[in-house]
């Protein structure tokens, strides 16, 4: 893991996500895992803050490969609710402690194609049931931003789908977002592959709604629910700028 310098808001998106699906308000003293936070913790920081409202009794723990960005993170330290830890993939929680949500953006991104699965079933083993871990890539600033959708349901692990949220404050296009794919999906969007005849059905509905003079959010609610099954159409999830891909295409 060996992520740079990380925009402020730039993983804004992922917060939102958590809060709509309401993991957090389902567990007791919920643990938040952030995997690979970057030179600096700001992101982390921000997720503490931005959930905390959801529950009086969260713990934020970022973990970072590189010693010297965990002993400079150790400052903004909040005993009880914010830490910091050296650590890999094979995530340092304590024999007593179950991830409910964990996050690995920008961070898969690094490695080839095969690393992936592995990587994703050594963090998820620290799972509690019914937990999540969001895995995906985003722009710098977090213009485009897609995850993976992992929860573990019992013993097993599923792949509930992939989300795809672009800043719709800002213009975007469908397309643009190939190529924030995350690893195990952007070699697989070639020429004639289904993801790719997604992307351009997903493309050419927006275009249309935006033809129509419709405001940007409205837009892409209704480019969503031209999208049929393969996605998840209902308002809770189109209204905040999520398109939730059910995969395969």
């Amino acid at each position: 893991m060996t992520r740079g310098k990380t925009a402020r808001n730039r993983l804004r998106r992922t917060d939102t996500w958590v809060a709509r699906d309401g993991v957090l308000r389902n567990m007791k003293a919920p643990l938040y895992v952030d995997v690979g936070y970057g030179a600096e913790p700001s992101t982390t920081i921000e997720t503490l803050h931005r959930l905390q409202g959801l529950t009086t009794d969260l713990r934020v723990i970022g973990v970072e490969i590189a010693r010297e960005r965990v002993e400079a993170a150790a400052v903004d330290s909040i005993p009880g609710s914010l830490e910091f830890r050296l650590g890999g993939f094979d995530l340092p929680l304590e024999r007593d402690e179950q991830a409910h949500v964990i996050r690995a953006m920008n961070v898969l991104r690094q490695y080839d194609e095969h690393e992936h699965a592995p990587a994703v079933a050594r963090m998820a083993r620290c799972l509690a049931d019914g937990g999540m871990l969001l895995e995906g890539t985003s722009t710098p600033t977090g213009r485009l931003l897609t995850a993976n959708v992992y929860r573990r349901r019992g013993t097993d692990v599923v792949h509930e789908g992939l989300m795809l949220a672009p800043n719709l404050a800002r213009e975007w296009r469908p397309l643009e977002l190939r190529s924030v794919l995350p690893k195990n999906l952007i070699h697989h969007c070639e020429s004639g592959s289904p993801l790719e005849a997604f992307f351009e059905r997903w493309h050419d509905a927006y275009a249309e709604a935006c033809r129509s003079g419709l405001a940007p959010r409205t837009a892409f609610v209704r480019a969503g629910r031209a999208l049929g099954s393969a996605v998840d159409r209902s308002p809770s999830t189109l209204r905040r700028g999520f398109l939730f891909l059910h995969l395969p295409v």
